[in-house]
C-alpha cells in the first residue's frame, strides 16, 4: 500500500527499532542509539526540508549574491507580485487549472506541501515529550511553515502563500496523527 521508494519497508524498520527499543528500555545504551538514530532522521530530514522550501535548486551562492544585491525598490516589485495572503486561493487556481496542467502536477503542488511537513510532527514527539501536545504541534507547524515562506520571499527562492502555510499546518497535523496511530499499533503488540 506504501511501497513508494521503499516506504513501507521503512516503516516497518522503524516499527522494529521501536520494538527493540521497547523491549530493552532498561538498558540505557540501546536507548540512547535510539535516540541518536531520530536525531540522525532528523537533521537529514531538516536538510532535505530546507532544500525543498528554501533552495529550490539555486546554490548558496546564488541565494547570497540576491541578499547581496537586495534594495527596497526591487524588492517592493519582486513582492507585489509574489505575495499571495488570500486564503485557498491558490488550492483552487490549482485545481481549475488542473485539466491545464495536469492532475499530477495538482496532486503534487498540493499533497506534496502537506506531506512535507508530515515527518517533521512524527519524529519531533519521539525526541522532545513536550511536543506530544496537538496544539504546541500545530503551533510549532505554523511557526515553521511561515518561517520558510517569510524566508522564501526574502531570499527570491519562491512565493509567499498562505496556501502554503494551510497544507503544511494540515500535514503537521497528519504526521501528529501517524505518530499517535504508530504508539496505538505499538502498544497493542508489544
Amino acid at each position: 500500500m506504501f511501497d513508494i521508494i521503499g516506504t513501507d519497508s521503512f516503516l516497518k524498520y522503524l516499527l522494529f527499532l521501536y520494538k527493540k527499543g521497547c523491549y530493552y528500555m532498561n538498558n540505557s545504551k540501546i536507548k540512547s542509539s535510539i535516540k541518536i538514530l531520530l536525531w540522525a532522521v532528523f537533521a537529514l530530514y531538516l536538510y532535505n526540508l530546507i532544500n525543498i522550501q528554501l533552495m529550490r535548486g539555486y546554490t548558496v551562492s546564488e541565494v547570497f549574491e540576491t541578499l547581496r544585491s537586495l534594495n527596497l525598490t526591487n524588492f517592493e516589485v519582486y513582492a507585489k507580485h509574489s505575495i499571495s495572503i488570500i486564503p485557498l486561493k491558490t488550492i483552487y487556481e490549482y485545481v481549475t487549472n488542473s485539466s491545464k496542467n495536469g492532475y499530477w502536477y495538482v496532486l503534487n503542488n498540493i499533497g506534496g506541501k502537506i506531506l512535507i511537513f508530515m515527518p517533521l510532527t512524527f519524529i519531533l514527539p519521539f525526541l522532545f515529550k513536550k511536543l506530544r501536545d496537538c496544539r504546541r504541534i500545530l503551533l510549532l507547524s505554523f511557526c515553521i511553515s511561515l518561517f520558510f515562506q517569510i524566508m522564501a520571499l526574502i531570499l527570491r527562492t519562491g512565493l509567499f502563500a498562505t496556501d502554503n502555510i494551510i497544507l503544511n499546518v494540515l500535514g503537521g497535523f497528519f504526521g501528529y496523527l501517524c505518530f499517535h496511530a504508530f504508539l496505538m499499533y505499538t502498544e497493542k503488540i508489544l
